[in-house]
């Protein structure tokens, strides 16, 4: 598979990818964003976003949990969602 770009937001620094993927092939990609320079996300955040088994996105990028201080760094794991 080649190299793709998983964040759409691309200000600030995006960090700490972590990736899981369930038993049917379909995945998530997740990474801290710090400093975004939005309104949403003005210090860090967590963000994801969830492909199909084809690399496919099924969820465009989308905010897990933010906050104003240090939420820490996403962990993937494979799990049986999607199936």
């Amino acid at each position: 598979m080649a190299d793709i770009a998983v964040n759409v937001t691309t200000t600030g620094r995006q960090v700490s990818p972590a990736i899981a993927m369930s038993a049917n092939g379909a995945y998530v990609v997740a990474w801290t964003g710090v400093d975004a320079g939005d309104s949403v996300t003005p210090d860090e955040g967590i963000f994801a976003q969830l492909y199909d088994a084809t690399g496919a996105v099924t969820k465009a990028e989308f905010a897990v949990k933010h906050r104003h201080h240090r939420c820490g760094d996403p962990a993937g794991r494979r799990h049986g969602f999607g199936r």
